[in-house]
C-alpha cells in the first residue's frame, strides 16, 4: 500500500514537472515576425533565430517596437550625415527588416532595407542580395548608445 501510494506520488509529481516545462504562447510569439509601422514606413522584427542567415553568430534577441521606433526616428539625421540624400529621398519606399544580435557584448540591431522583395517571403525570410545597388542597404543601431552605423550599400554588378 505503502509502496502504490509513494508510485503514485512519484508520478504526479513527474507530470506537473513535464507540463511546467512546456512552451507557452507568449514565447511563440515573441519567436514570430511582428510588423512595425510609422508615418513613412513600415517594417518587421523577424525572430532571433534569423540573425544567422546574415551572417553573425549567437547570441541572438529580439528588438522591442518602442527600440525600433527610436532607431527611425534618427535615421534620416544619420543618412544625412552620411551623405547619402539619395536614399533619404527614396527611403520611404524600403522595405525593412530588424533582427537583434549581439556584436562584442553589444546588443545592436541590424536593418536590412530593400525596394524589392525578388519574390521572396519577406515577412518571414531575410532578403539577402547581392549587388543591385541602392536598392539593398543595411545598418545597425546600438540600441543603448542610440547610435546608428556601419552603413553598407550593395554594390552594381
Amino acid at each position: 500500500m505503502l509502496y502504490s501510494t509513494f508510485r503514485l506520488l512519484l508520478l504526479s509529481f513527474i507530470l506537473i514537472g513535464i507540463v511546467a516545462c512546456q512552451p507557452s504562447n507568449n514565447s511563440n510569439e515573441q519567436n514570430s515576425p511582428q510588423t512595425v509601422q510609422g508615418s513613412r514606413y513600415s517594417g518587421i522584427i523577424l525572430p532571433p533565430e534569423t540573425a544567422i542567415e546574415f551572417g553573425y553568430s549567437s547570441p541572438y534577441w529580439q528588438p522591442s517596437p518602442p527600440q525600433v521606433f527610436d532607431l527611425e526616428d534618427r535615421l534620416n539625421i544619420y543618412l544625412k550625415s552620411q551623405s547619402q540624400e539619395s536614399l533619404l529621398e527614396k527611403l520611404p519606399g524600403y522595405h525593412r527588416q530588424y533582427v537583434g544580435l549581439t556584436d562584442q557584448g553589444r546588443l545592436i540591431i541590424l536593418v536590412n532595407f530593400f525596394c524589392n522583395s525578388l519574390g521572396i517571403d519577406w515577412h518571414n525570410k531575410p532578403v539577402l542580395v547581392l549587388d543591385g545597388g541602392d536598392c539593398y542597404f543595411q545598418v545597425k543601431y546600438d540600441p543603448e548608445e542610440k547610435i546608428l552605423f556601419d552603413l553598407i550599400i550593395n554594390g552594381d554588378a
